[in-house]
């Protein structure tokens, strides 16, 4: 779609929000997060509106929604859609989150109690067609096909399909305004829309086709039989037989296009989506890979550090740290094992000011013990229980409260692959990772986005209810589990050299009898 005269027009995005859910919802069973929540409708219904922004890059968009109760159509049938099934009970908890994506992403979005979505839908696209604005229909139902015209096209991003008017055409056999009626008499089990006995699509789309709408049809019922259709003269009987309800059919069939509502293309204008909302909401949820299209990281921000380089630094930095009543340790080893490594890089930093990089950590250990043993000042780091073996081999002590982010991920979501600093940061926080920094400049990011990471953390692990797993399970244990690697387990080093000859000739005898029963020797 585009201007003859080549000035760029406004390009209105009708987006089926209700339709979506269910489509999603069906698309992907048995999908949710580690904590057992269902997350297949919203994660489907935050894919499509993620490639539709991807792909189309709407200016003015809204997402429309069923309103609550019944519609108009129910008071013309009182079985329309009765025969639908109930929402699922995996569907009624995923409702809320959808809109809080919507929301997140600051999409426009509108309901309007007494019609439906469609009609909503048909309502904005004529008046757009009015104000001569391009539409795009953004769903995977047939139905809104009839509202196709020479400014509305019908799209589903999820099967990447594209209908204007000949697609239309192609797809029903009628132009699109007699779509509804090619419905009326067809029907939609769907929907639970009656149509006509023994009318199917094919032979609706030729009757429609061939005498016009359901109204000339009933108006013309001697041409049904000179309409060449398989059956005719039965079909007009049926017709003569269920007027009122291919009427009805019909009228049921048919969006409307006059709901009270004015388009105000300003207010359906589409700023981008809120990050802040995103993070927070997608790493709920589990949607790592959503989080970092739709809400990626900007530029890393500098962090303000100093190198302390001797035991005079060192002392003169303590008072600041003490005061805060709170530091984040971040400390890298040159072993996975921390019962045998050394450090190499060691970062302390309190909740505002410049992050300490300690340039020499094994020879500052001694000077930063006592804070390290400090009961009034608060340890927040990732791996803290390395760190606390780390610092047992040396004879010094990791004392008072303390919250490590990386068991505080895990309690979260167990199937998480980094529970690091850097990751949490990159999807909580929005900063990036930096592959190409110094391991003393990621030190130094990563004991200051320690301090931010603590309450957001802190928020989740209460609002999903595992602050007391945390704080009376985790952590003791993970300063149990340092106590053990410290004392080391004893080996009784005689006793197992005396297994292995016991073993090593009980061995050999078996072989002895197998290849005696087997008449040769064989690879066992």
């Amino acid at each position: 779609m585009g201007s003859a005269d080549g000035v760029a027009r406004p390009r209105l995005y009708l987006i089926d929000g209700s339709g979506y859910v269910y489509r999603a919802f069906h698309a992907l069973p048995g999908l949710g997060t580690t904590r057992g929540l269902p997350t297949n409708a919203v994660y489907g219904f935050t894919t499509m509106l993620a490639k539709l922004l991807r792909e189309e890059s709407p200016q003015h968009v809204v997402v429309v929604f069923d309103a609550p109760g019944e519609t108009f159509r129910d008071g013309l049938f009182a079985s329309y859609k009765a025969n639908r099934a109930p929402m699922p009970d995996e569907l009624r908890p995923q409702l809320g989150y959808i809109r809080k994506v919507v929301e997140a992403l600051r999409l426009p979005t509108l309901e309007v109690p007494g019609v439906e979505a469609d009609d909503v839908i048909g309502t904005l696209a004529r008046q757009a067609g009015r104000a001569a604005i391009e539409t795009v229909l953004v769903t995977g139902d047939k139905d809104l096909m009839q509202l196709v015209d020479e400014r509305t096209i019908w799209l589903d991003p999820m099967r990447e399909r594209r209908c204007g008017v000949a697609e239309v055409r192609e797809r029903f056999g009628v132009d699109p305004a007699l779509v509804p009626d090619v419905l009326g008499l067809m029907g939609d089990a769907i929907d639970n829309i009656p149509g006509v006995t023994g009318i199917g699509e094919k032979t609706a789309s030729a009757l429609v086709r061939q005498l016009g709408p359901v109204e000339a049809i009933l108006d013309h019922l001697d041409e049904v039989e000179r309409s060449g259709v398989r059956g005719a003269k039965k079909i007009r009987e049926t017709l003569t037989r269920e007027a009122e309800t291919a009427r009805l059919s019909k009228a049921l069939a048919t969006i409307r296009c006059d709901v009270p509502i004015c388009l105000d293309l300003a207010a359906l204008r589409y700023p981008g989506p809120d990050p802040d909302k995103l993070r927070p909401l997608f790493a709920e949820l589990e949607f790592s890979s959503l989080l970092r299209e739709l809400a990626p990281g900007g530029p890393a921000a500098d962090v303000e550090w100093t190198a302390v380089d001797t035991p005079e630094a060192i002392t003169a930095a303590l008072p600041a740290l003490r005061a805060a009543g709170a530091m984040s340790v971040v400390a890298t080893f040159d072993s996975v094992r921390a019962t045998a490594s050394r450090f190499e890089t060691l970062a302390v930093g309190h909740p505002s000011g410049p992050v300490a990089l300690v340039a020499a950590p094994e020879e500052a250990l001694p000077t930063l013990g006592p804070l390290f043993a400090d009961l009034a000042v608060a340890k927040v780091g990732a791996d803290l229980k390395a760190l606390r073996v780390a610092l047992g081999r040396r004879g010094l002590a990791l004392a008072g409260p303390a919250f490590d982010l990386a068991l505080a991920s895990y309690c979260l979501n167990p199937s998480r692959t980094d529970h690091g600093i850097g990751a949490l940061a990159e999807e909580l926080l929005g900063e990036p990772l930096e592959p190409a920094a110094t391991p003393a400049v990621a030190a130094c990011r990563a004991a200051r986005a320690a301090h931010a990471l603590r309450p957001l953390l802190d928020e989740r692990l209460r609002a999903h209810e595992m602050d007391r797993l945390f704080r009376e399970l985790e952590m003791p244990l993970a300063e149990v589990l340092a106590e053990m690697e410290l004392a080391g387990i004893a080996l009784d080093v005689p006793a197992l050299a005396r297994l292995s000859t016991e073993f090593g000739t009980a061995l050999e005898r078996l072989m002895t009898e197998i290849y005696a029963l087997a008449g040769c020797e064989f690879n066992i």
